[in-house]
């Protein structure tokens, strides 16, 4: 019979792939029940369920988790985005992080931190590239891989700030030639911005919608 060490690494090591690709493990209600579990057991294994226990009650008082889970606030906040998973897995990649339990690529300075948070306190005006983000704030300390939209996520010196995030949409340019219509989806650093979003603080003051956004998710 393996030790329970052995089984915190294998749960460690599953934990971290459904960070990285949470499209693999699931999406909606679904991913978010493996999400609850995986975390807790390793939680469970540290004796240290008891800090689990409060970043979920921390959750359910900022009206970040009802009857529905963490997906069904998101759900009722952006009813026309059809995939949720990279929304999702960021929250719950972000509690991991609090615990310890996920590595990010990179951490903002004390100045470049309080840089991106003077800008999330200023209304957005109009509508961003990913690449307009990266010029201006660097590359992300985590995103998720492999996904049709993509989550971008900023974290500062202090795990208790929670992440800045930047959730972009897909869209398609078409032309015509001899043969007929053509469409051909955007990716990249053309991906456009559809929101910036907080982890910490009220759900009313959360998500914060541009223009695009604004036109997509209703």
């Amino acid at each position: 019979m393996r030790s329970i060490k052995a089984y915190r690494d294998r749960a460690l090591e599953q934990l971290q792939h459904m960070c990285l690709r949470p499209g693999m493990w699931g999406d909606g209600r679904g991913l978010e029940t493996l999400f609850i579990h995986v975390i807790g057991e390793i939680s469970w294994t540290d004796e240290r369920e008891d800090v689990f226990d409060q970043y979920m009650a921390d959750l359910r008082e900022r009206r970040m988790f009802c009857e529905t889970g963490l997906h069904g606030v998101l759900r009722s906040m952006l009813p026309g985005v059809e995939d949720l998973s990279d929304e999702l897995t960021s929250i719950y990649a972000e509690l991991t992080y609090r615990l310890g339990y996920l590595h990010l690529d990179r951490v903002l300075t004390s100045a470049e931190w309080s840089l991106l948070r003077q800008w999330f306190d200023q209304p957005l005006t109009g509508d961003l590239r990913l690449n307009d983000i990266k010029q201006q704030f660097g590359e992300p300390s985590f995103y998720t891989r492999g996904s049709w939209y993509q989550v971008h996520c900023y974290a500062g010196p202090d795990p208790a700030d929670g992440w800045l995030c930047f959730d972009y949409g897909n869209i398609t340019r078409s032309w015509s030639d001899e043969s007929g219509g053509h469409f051909e989806w955007v990716y990249g650093d053309n991906y456009i911005l559809r929101d910036r979003r907080r982890t910490a603080g009220k759900r009313d003051a959360m998500i914060e919608l541009t223009p695009f956004g604004r036109e997509t998710t209703g």
